[in-house]
């Protein structure tokens, strides 16, 4: 499914609204892109079946998809 984002702006700052099932979507395409982008791209190709990608995803979730979601920019 691909999201259709709404957002909310309060002064200077924006909001972004999700239901349930769509924050949990968004921080799992969060979790994977993280994952390809900058774990995955620093573990060489012949040694990447030793890293468990779903014990890794399984961990970064406790942070919470704030974490995740929230942007900094």
């Amino acid at each position: 499914m691909r999201l259709s984002l709404s957002f909310a702006e309060s002064g200077l700052k924006t909001y972004l609204i999700l239901t349930e099932e769509e924050a949990e979507e968004l921080h799992e395409e969060s979790l994977d892109s993280y994952l390809e982008d900058v774990i995955l791209s620093e573990i060489p190709e012949h040694l990447r079946h030793y890293f468990d990608e779903e014990k890794w995803k399984r961990d970064a979730r406790f942070d919470g998809r704030g974490h995740a979601l929230s942007s900094y920019d």
